[in-house]
């Protein structure tokens, strides 16, 4: 597989440099913006390793996801790998860089009454929710898909456009700004199941469909002997589920023990006589 791409591919076409340069420029931004955080805005204490470590991680994930390779084989050769692509960005790499970022700068976006009016909007769990699962599962419907993969413009468009409902919906599981559309444990675990339980049709169908849906996979070189066009859309949905099924219960783990530990910090404490 490796061996064909690269010999049909220029290293240009392997590589989204403009992308990289991006990406590190971000990177590199954010390092520099956040040592001296707490000196711009007033913080008492900097941002620390840890919140930076997400949001490097993330940008580290990107480069990887959709800066390389990884994006050639996904739009071109193998479903599969496109919906791992998805699955990382939506589910893995969105939520990281939102836990590196400081609230602070949540703060300053919502600093005006309007966007402030327009975020609590957007961010609502119910809206939220559904704009993401929606336009996710509208998006993989075949003539819809298979319109969004031949026009590069209308691919980026509705990729942008699902970053930010991933974003949207994350907001709702997160609670950067606790004041804004802020879920209490409990509400997010319900939040958690429900989104899972949207995605899962279409998942289903593109798992359980007894031929290929999309065009655009139909009719392309087969990278791998035993991969055929029917496996790899199947494959795709399985590993769209599974990450998504991943992160959503390690997600409820993290919320249920710190639910569990604050409830054990508000027990009175018996001292015996």
């Amino acid at each position: 597989m490796i061996d064909y791409v690269t010999q049909n591919h220029s290293l240009l076409e392997l590589w989204d440099f403009p992308l990289l340069g991006i990406l590190t420029i971000i990177g590199v931004l954010y390092l520099l913006l956040t040592s001296s955080f707490h000196y711009l805005v007033g913080r008492v204490k900097p941002v620390r390793f840890k919140q930076k470590s997400f949001f490097l991680l993330g940008l580290f994930l990107a480069i990887i996801t959709i800066g390389g390779p990884l994006h050639l084989i996904g739009h071109h050769y193998l479903f599969s790998v496109h919906m791992f692509q998805q699955a990382m960005l939506f589910m893995v790499i969105v939520p990281l860089l939102m836990l590196g970022i400081p609230s602070e700068v949540f703060q300053l976006i919502v600093r005006k009454p309007v966007m402030k009016r327009v975020i609590i909007f957007l961010t609502h769990p119910i809206f939220s929710i559904l704009f993401f699962n929606g336009l996710f599962s509208i998006y993989h419907f075949p003539f819809v898909f298979d319109a969004v993969m031949a026009t590069h413009t209308l691919f980026n468009l509705v990729h942008f456009i699902l970053l930010v409902g991933a974003v949207l919906m994350w907001w709702s599981l997160l609670s950067p700004l606790p004041e804004i559309n802020g879920l209490r444990d409990l509400s997010r675990i319900g939040f958690i199941f429900m989104s899972g339980a949207l995605i899962t049709p279409v998942c289903a169908l593109i798992i359980f469909s007894s031929t290929p849906m999309y065009s655009a996979y139909t009719d392309v070189p087969q990278l791998i002997s035993f991969l055929t066009p029917i496996e790899d859309q199947r494959l795709g949905g399985i590993v769209m589920k599974l990450i998504q099924e991943g992160v959503f219960i390690t997600s409820i783990a993290i919320i249920f023990f710190k639910w569990a530990r604050s409830e054990r910090s508000n027990e009175p404490e018996f001292i015996s006589m």
